[in-house]
């Protein structure tokens, strides 16, 4: 039971945010522990950690259509729940203080001391570029119960051999080194995919690149995989054009 102390402190106060997130790592030796998956127990026996993904698309640009590559633009945003993180029953939180929809910033100097899912694009060529022009565009927050949002600025360049024949392209996200029972990668239930682009119902000319095509569709579906290593969770972003 939380003890309440000398001054309840307000957590709109950085400086409040900043103390909370340092006795949350400190706590639970999370410098020591960042490696170990938080994981709910399933009725299957497994130990499953669930993240929840969606992409805010601010361009596309297909420079080379014959070459089927893509280039992407977006805020990519990830959730999870890490019960570690969890911050409403912390002795410097007030006896009685109501947290419920409140949420902290993590500095980004701790960003390395929490678990981060491996998630990586499986049809990339090349390097994400992460940008970082002033700061690492880069955001970690975490509410009262430990519930997780990550949100990365991010560009990379996806190969699509079938967009010269079918107009359309993918780009597939999936766990490196996690297996369907251990992490599931799936879509945020509402707007999963969002793309602001202006245009006719259905379409939009808007941000894209020299090739003269016109974005026409955008689903978000899944595309697990079978390996001889076993099954792995994958979401796929998938964008038809004409």
């Amino acid at each position: 039971m939380a003890i309440a102390p000398a001054v309840c402190p307000d957590l709109k106060d950085p400086a409040v945010q900043y103390r909370l997130a340092e006795k949350l790592i400190s706590n639970n030796n999370l410098v020591g522990s960042k490696d170990i998956r938080p994981a709910v127990l399933t009725g299957a026996g497994d130990f499953v950690t669930r993240v929840k993904s969606d992409f805010y698309v601010s361009k596309l640009n297909i420079p080379v259509w014959e070459n089927g590559l893509m280039t992407v633009e977006t805020i990519f945003r990830q959730r999870w729940s890490d019960r570690r993180l969890a911050y409403k029953d912390l002795d410097e939180i007030c006896a009685g203080t109501n947290t419920t929809g409140t949420s902290i910033l993590i500095p980004l100097s701790m960003k390395d001391s929490i678990w981060t899912p491996d998630l990586y694009i499986s049809n990339q060529i090349g390097s994400v570029e992460r940008y970082s022009l002033f700061k690492p565009n880069i955001m970690i927050r975490v509410n009262e119960e430990g519930d997780v949002l990550l949100s990365q600025r991010l560009s990379f360049t996806v190969s699509c051999p079938e967009l010269k024949t079918t107009g359309t392209c993918s780009f597939h996200i999936e766990s490196y080194s996690h297996k369907a029972d251990e992490l599931v990668v799936e879509w945020k239930e509402k707007n999963p995919i969002y793309y602001p682009f202006k245009g006719t119902p259905g379409c939009s000319k808007s941000h894209i690149g020299t090739s003269g095509a016109e974005l026409c569709q955008v689903e978000a579906l899944r595309c697990d995989s079978v390996t001889p290593a076993g099954t792995y969770s994958c979401i796929e972003a998938k964008f038809r054009f004409e």
